[in-house]
């Protein structure tokens, strides 16, 4: 009794990387989609501070009852309004 045993021919580089490359081009699809998605950079929210000054409103005589607003010299925070007491204060 004689047995024949197939065998399956054997792949060439050139026939083992034709079978391959579409796996190795979907890896390297994947792998440049990886990383952040494209969004801006999350700005923290900047923590609310408290400011006091003090002085008297006047121009000759003391501003009574009056809106003042104080600003930052560079220009680059939001003023701060309030209105002065009856005395200028």
């Amino acid at each position: 009794m004689n047995r024949s045993v197939e065998t399956s021919p054997r792949l060439t580089p050139q026939s083992r990387f034709i079978r391959f490359a579409p796996l190795l081009t979907m890896a390297a699809a994947l792998a440049a989609c990886g990383g952040s998605g494209g969004s801006d950079p999350v700005t923290p929210p900047v923590a609310a501070t408290s400011l006091t000054l003090s002085g008297t409103a006047a121009t000759a005589a003391a501003l009574a009852s009056r809106p003042v607003e104080a600003k930052c010299v560079a220009g680059t925070n939001t003023a701060a309004t309030a209105t002065t007491q009856d005395d200028g204060r």
